[in-house]
């Protein structure tokens, strides 16, 4: 499933929103907040100014280096602290970007994370992206869970791990074909290989991680979900979600958010206004 219409990889695509924590850098309310572009929920956060070393875009300013020392450490656009995204119409598909790079220690006891999803709460979200923390020293599994779909597709993972300390740059879509009904697609790249061909994409989701079951792009292609709660399309969190506050270490590092509607998958940062 490509997902969209519109321009292809490149080019300027006019974003829903866009931030890479360019304001300031440290812990100030400007710069945790990128100037107000999100709402901060915790004190677990520092702006660095983009650290040539970690593997993020050099033309990218600033990167968010996430900790946790209480339970939530979470960065929210949308309700229920202010005005979110618009309507996703039926027809039109919404991309979403960002770069990534999980430094979780190993064997936590909390093991499965979800830093990225649109609904304020778990309750209340269409997607997630998750991250599984046991599976092996210094790897991690991708996945994407849909609530109130029936098992095993109310979940696919990523079946090859990926390596913690090194950034990726994940990309998804969300299709509303309904006004209950949706499709998803996903993508990963390693810009150290190639920024125009992921490494992995849909046909390497599977559901419920069991190969068995039939990947994201086969279900797809004949199939759809249904939406938990269309409205919380409005919304998008990151940072981290539901860590114990008794492991406190350091997270992940994020940055290059973008989210643009009907103009497909949005590429590399400095795709989309605002990025330049």
């Amino acid at each position: 499933m490509g997902g969209g219409s519109g321009t292809s990889d490149g080019g300027v695509l006019t974003p829903v929103f866009v931030s890479a924590f360019r304001a300031a850098t440290g812990t100030t309310a400007m710069a945790l907040s990128d100037n107000g572009k999100w709402h901060v929920h915790g004190s677990s956060g520092v702006v660095l100014a983009n650290p040539q070393n970690l593997g993020f875009p050099a033309n990218m300013p600033n990167v968010l280096k996430v900790s946790w020392s209480v339970p939530t450490a979470m960065w929210r656009v949308g309700p229920p602290f202010g005005a979110g995204f618009p309507a996703l119409a039926i027809g039109s598909t919404r991309h979403y970007r960002y770069y990534f790079r999980q430094v979780q220690p190993n064997a936590t006891m909390d093991t499965q994370t979800h830093p990225m999803q649109d609904g304020s709460a778990g309750s209340q979200t269409n997607w997630t992206m998750q991250c599984f923390n046991n599976v092996g020293a210094d790897v991690w599994k991708l996945g994407h869970g849909f609530l109130s779909n029936p098992f095993p597709v109310d979940q696919f993972h990523l079946v090859t791990l990926l390596n913690k300390h090194r950034t990726y740059r994940l990309e998804h879509s969300i299709e509303r074909v309904t006004a209950t009904t949706y499709r998803f697609d996903s993508r990963v790249f390693d810009e150290s290989v190639s920024t125009t061909t992921p490494v992995y994409d849909g046909d390497d989701f599977y559901a419920a991680g069991d190969m068995a079951r039939g990947s994201m792009t086969s279900y797809f292609a004949t199939q759809t979900l249904t939406f938990n709660n269309v409205q919380n399309l409005d919304g998008l969190n990151a940072g981290v979600n539901d860590l114990e506050p008794t492991e406190p270490g350091d997270y992940a590092y994020e940055s290059g958010f973008a989210v643009v509607d009907d103009q497909g998958w949005i590429g590399p940062y400095g795709s989309v206004a605002g990025e330049q």
